[in-house]
């Protein structure tokens, strides 16, 4: 097995002495802002709607705001107490301001395949306006089967006939009103 050697020689480091410690006055100690405030009160001041000091952070975040793929998700860290999530609430609702609004997709069944439910794309709210108009749908039907019931009872037979769950006997027009019932669910006046 041949070995090699390194092709220059690893410079050697000399170690210095650190400097004395220095003793501060409190004066030193003490944080002061060499700006001239053009405020009385930091109430008076708007507050900041950006991420300051945070450039590769609100780089970060456009970037995993602009995929548009399914399955991403945002991680957000930083110190307590530094209003990261009222920040992070203000910029992204400025950000998603100047984006289309996405369509909808809804799901219905699938009776070919009830295990795989079919996904319909539509333009933005009308999966809403989908979700009432199939509720309004339904009612009408349930509406008019049980009045089509009602009305099969009225010009048939109401007499007597024996179930055979039960074996109890039970009118016609009992077992309609039953099934009636659990048709529309309780009326309210």
């Amino acid at each position: 097995m041949k070995t090699t050697e390194p092709s220059s020689p690893v410079p050697a480091v000399t170690l210095q002495s650190a400097a004395a410690p220095v003793e501060l006055t409190l004066e030193q100690l003490r944080f002061q802002v060499a700006a001239t405030p053009d405020f009385r009160t930091t109430a008076e001041l708007e507050p900041c709607t950006d991420f300051i000091g945070q450039d590769r952070a609100r780089t970060a975040l456009e970037l995993g705001l602009d995929i548009t793929g399914s399955g991403f998700a945002l991680f957000v860290s930083g110190l307590t107490g530094t209003e990261k999530l009222e920040t992070l609430r203000r910029w992204i609702a400025q950000h998603v301001a100047q984006v289309p609004t996405p369509g909808d997709w809804v799901y219905v069944h699938n009776f070919a395949h009830p295990d795989e439910p079919r996904a319909i794309p539509l333009a933005a709210g009308r999966g809403r306006q989908l979700k009432h108009f199939m509720n309004e749908l339904v009612s009408r039907r349930l509406r008019d089967l049980a009045t089509g019931l009602k009305a099969f009872v009225a010009s048939g037979e109401a007499g007597a006939s024996r179930t055979p769950d039960n074996g109890a006997d039970q009118s016609r027009a009992e077992r309609v009103e039953a099934l009636h019932g659990s048709l529309i669910g309780p009326q309210n006046p």
